[in-house]
């Protein structure tokens, strides 16, 4: 299964805010690092981040791509605007990656641009792989 992070802030409550979760079911997984309120007091970044684990803990798909379609929804409903995430995906034939509101991107520990165009699903970084070709690292 791929990992995804997020990097923390800096300051005392640096991990304030993030969550990293399994997702998926059967040979489809994947994982989804998010960052949702980190300036809020500790307890109400909590609160969301928890609520927030419930939803993506149902989500599922029978391809990558409808995995990571999956976890998008739950993040769209949230409609948030100190959202961040990186999502990742696989099963034996590829993989599929989706990044929202990030401001660098690091493959396997090597620096790699976002783009500023917008991409298929809504304007976000959103990268395919198959087989071997895919990262196996996404920070």
């Amino acid at each position: 299964m791929p990992r995804v992070e997020l990097i923390g802030a800096s300051g005392r409550l640096r991990w304030n805010g993030h969550l990293r979760l399994s997702v998926g079911s059967g040979d489809i997984r994947g994982t989804v690092a998010v960052r949702l309120g980190a300036g809020k007091p500790p307890v109400e970044a909590w609160e969301a981040l928890s609520s927030l684990a419930s939803q993506l803990g149902g989500c599922t798909g029978d391809t990558p791509q409808a995995l990571v379609e999956s976890v998008v929804s739950v993040l769209d409903a949230l409609g948030a605007d100190d959202l961040a995430a990186v999502v990742a995906a696989t099963d034996a034939e590829g993989s599929m990656w989706l990044g929202r509101g990030l401001d660098a991107v690091r493959i396997e520990g090597q620096p790699s641009e976002v783009p500023e165009t917008p991409t298929p699903l809504e304007g976000d970084l959103v990268g395919l792989g198959h087989g071997d070709t895919a990262p196996a690292e996404w920070t």
